[in-house]
């Protein structure tokens, strides 16, 4: 469902609405697609305020979202908790200059159930490779352990919860209305439960910090 209410004055409009869905899946990968299914019911809000003028415009907007999981399929194969929830929270600004030169800044914050299932503490252990039934290493960075090699990747989580918090700046050009060059840098606080050393093994939220330079046109 999507509703929303829109208020205009002059150069000014404001918005504010309710969108969601509720929805079920068969968890898929190695399990038939028949049986149990999990069931994801999401609410959310969201507000905009914008100003538009002959030549600078400026936009304030944001969003909250909580999603309730009820995990019957994934619970009975051993996946997850019987029952998750997780929530996203979103807001920024933008600003635009002679509609030509422009930034955007904005803060986005997830949470979440703690799941030592769905959100493992540990990397996986690849054991040495050539013994029956040894899991096969995928990708990741392979740090030597007791018994084997650990495959460590960056969706682990030493304490088992998704919390994510970033900072998301982008600085814009416009030659022509239809195109925009833009430059992103995302700045991790927290990934997947801490700041520091979320996987147990090293490794820090800001080493995923992101840089992106990137061309957007319209036909």
């Amino acid at each position: 469902w999507r509703v929303s209410y829109e208020y205009d004055i002059d150069r000014y409009a404001l918005m504010v609405g309710t969108y969601g869905l509720h929805f079920q899946l068969y968890p898929g990968g190695l399990t038939a697609l028949h049986g149990l299914t999990n069931s994801y019911t999401d609410v959310a809000g969201d507000f905009q305020f914008q100003f538009i003028g002959e030549e600078n415009t400026a936009t304030l907007k944001g969003t909250y979202v909580k999603e309730h999981q009820s995990l019957n399929a994934s619970a009975a194969a051993g996946a997850t908790n019987p029952s998750d929830w997780l929530s996203q929270s979103a807001v920024d600004f933008t600003y635009w200059y002679h509609r030509r030169y422009g930034f955007d800044v904005g803060y986005v914050s997830i949470l979440g159930s703690t799941d030592p299932l769905a959100y493992p503490s540990a990397p996986e252990q690849c054991i040495a490779a050539g013994n029956p039934g040894a899991p096969t290493c995928g990708e990741g960075l392979g740090v030597a352990g007791v018994g084997g090699v650990y495959n460590v990747g960056v969706e682990n989580s030493f304490n088992s919860n998704p919390t994510t918090n970033a900072w998301i700046g982008e600085i814009y050009y416009a030659p022509w209305l239809n195109v925009k060059i833009a430059l992103q840098y995302t700045d991790y606080t927290k990934f997947n439960g801490a700041q520091n050393n979320y996987d147990g093994v090293g490794r820090n939220a800001s080493n995923n910090n992101t840089t992106y330079l990137y061309i957007w046109f319209a036909l």
